[in-house]
């Protein structure tokens, strides 16, 4: 890298990253204007402060492409992490990418593939079909005659991730440090996974290859359209594959009108992506609707193979076994599969987990036999639990949830009414033995592995009781009105109060220097002041969840 690329980088590496600080210290500003000015946390006040820094964001991220525009697509499907405002309009960015001129792109397919165009290709639509946040799709015809979908990396696009990744890395230090929320994600681990999957994406024969190994899955008859890889035409950087023409899942019209069944279309998505998950173990990792189309077979059809995820045989008989407890309503077989899956943090209350994931499945059904398919409000008291209780979401599961995100979207959105549970059911036979043992002795085998493994612990755990008896090391939890919760609670207090003074010193120092005229001295007081801001609101979340259970469990935890 030159030395003016140099520059460059860290010129937008900090663009960056004041961006997204930027959107944190809104956040922090709303909810202390919050504590002083109740009607500014009212629903409609909240959700317009919402919809402002999600504009602000998904403008800047067209502005500045690069990875801003693949963040915010991968955050525009997790329901469970963001609000509907910023959902609604991130999903814009699906759409919203410009595209790089004709003759940039020209000049680097003839680079790649060592020709000049018209030798390529007898027909080259200037035009960009598609464009995307790291390439953009043009229509072609080989000599052949073969109709082709011409897909061609964006130009300097490495030098702009290289720097956008450098700037997130930067963040998540800051998000560590001033957010309690951060903590239910392994946000290091989910980076580095981000930055393997992007790299990946880059690599335009690693994406042929798997468009090759998703067809070999399915076969001919699966009803699953793969489009072929023309090797010929294909490098690192330009990809050449089949053109597709059908209509898009989400073009409901057309579905419509060429008399095609909505609902079965729905169906047929959960099923495919069942199959992938816990058969095939080798997924297509972003169903967005520009990556799948219907044919006027009825057929679906996948394109944009660069995110794909695995599955081990571990990790699907958990995710079977987790599915199969949602469908079977069974509680504590949906915990022991989320234990497993690594869902759950070691000190976690499983009685009362229970309760609060029996208060929620139960709640679905309910609605669900009345006819009545409010999955958006579940996914709401979906996330809210998420919050309250101890969970932890790894990090190789995070592009496995955002592509299930996206693909509830899209069959909510085909068929408002789908019953979600039902479709599940062809998959129990299934998912109910393990794959080397079948039916009623696979069930068998289960349950003595389970008791044998709590069999062989009790004698080691039963001598580490006594031994802690003998020794005088047996600690007895109290409750939290007892003398231990009130010191720590008084400490907690002192502390608060000391930030409080701190925070409102330099907030007077700020405001008697911006009156004196004294603007780099008054900028830095006021940047301290925001600093110890940000501790005192962190503090305050954390003393808020000390004292009370959260709202939704709040009769669980005292009838325990």
């Amino acid at each position: 890298m030159s030395v003016n690329q140099h520059v460059s980088s860290l010129g937008r590496s900090w663009v960056v990253f004041k961006l997204l600080f930027r959107l944190l210290v809104d956040y922090w500003w709303y909810n202390l204007k919050g504590k002083f000015l109740p009607h500014q946390r009212s629903p409609r006040q909240r959700s317009l402060f919402y919809r402002q820094i999600a504009v602000r964001f998904r403008e800047a991220a067209v502005t500045l492409g690069g990875l801003l525009v693949k963040l915010g697509q991968f955050f525009s499907t997790r329901v469970d992490l963001l609000p509907r405002e910023f959902i609604e309009e991130l999903a814009k960015l699906q759409d919203e990418v410009p595209a790089v001129a004709y003759p940039v792109i020209k000049a680097a397919v003839e680079s790649d593939l060592g020709q000049p165009l018209e030798i390529l290709f007898t027909d080259f639509e200037e035009t960009a079909v598609a464009s995307a946040s790291l390439g953009q799709v043009h229509r072609a015809t080989l000599p052949t005659g073969e109709l082709v979908a011409v897909k061609v990396r964006r130009p300097r696009i490495e030098f702009l991730i290289a720097s956008d990744l450098r700037s997130i890395k930067w963040f998540i230090v800051l998000l560590r440090m001033l957010t309690d929320w951060a903590k239910n994600f392994d946000l290091e681990a989910l980076y580095d996974e981000f930055t393997q999957t992007i790299t990946n994406e880059l690599d335009y024969i690693k994406e042929g290859h798997n468009a090759e190994r998703i067809n070999a899955s399915f076969g001919p008859d699966a009803g699953v359209v793969i489009p072929r890889v023309y090797w010929s035409h294909t490098t690192a950087r330009v990809l050449t594959m089949e053109y597709i023409q059908g209509m898009k899942v989400t073009d409901y019209a057309a579905l419509v009108a060429a008399e095609i069944d909505r609902e079965a279309v729905a169906r047929q998505l959960i099923a495919v992506y069942l199959k992938q998950i816990l058969e095939h173990g080798f997924y297509h990792a972003d169903p967005h609707p520009g990556n799948i189309f219907v044919l006027p077979s009825g057929h679906l059809a996948f394109v944009d193979f660069g995110m794909v995820g695995s599955v081990t045989e571990n990790m699907k008989k958990n995710l079977g076994q987790l599915v199969r407890g949602l469908a079977l309503r069974d509680n504590w077989m949906m915990i022991k599969a989320m234990r497993n899956l690594g869902f759950l943090r070691p000190h976690a209350d499983m009685d009362v987990l229970a309760k609060g994931i029996e208060l929620i499945v139960d709640n679905f059904f309910s609605r669900s036999s009345e006819g009545e398919y409010d999955y958006v409000g579940l996914a709401e008291e979906f996330r809210e639990f998420i919050y309250s209780e101890p969970f932890q979401i790894p990090a190789k599961y995070m592009f496995l949830g955002r592509a299930a995100g996206t693909l509830y979207g899209l069959c909510i959105g085909l068929n408002p009414k789908i019953n979600f549970v039902e479709e599940l059911k062809p998959f129990l036979n299934y998912l109910s033995g393990d794959r080397s043992t079948k039916g009623l002795s696979g069930f068998i085998w289960e349950q003595v592995q389970d008791f044998a493994t709590a069999s062989v612990g009790l004698p080691r755990l039963w001598q580490r009781v006594l031994h802690k008896l003998e020794n005088g090391d047996v600690r007895v939890k109290v409750s939290r009105g007892s003398l231990t919760q009130a010191i720590e609670n008084h400490s907690r207090a002192l502390d608060r109060l000391s930030l409080s003074i701190i925070f409102a010193a330099f907030l007077i120092v700020s405001i008697l220097l911006y009156l004196h005229q004294l603007m780099d001295e008054a900028k830095l007081a006021f940047g301290i002041t925001g600093l110890v801001g940000l501790f005192l609101l962190r503090a305050g979340r954390r003393a808020r969840r000390w004292r009370a259970p959260h709202s939704m469990l709040e009769d669980l935890t005292r009838d325990r």
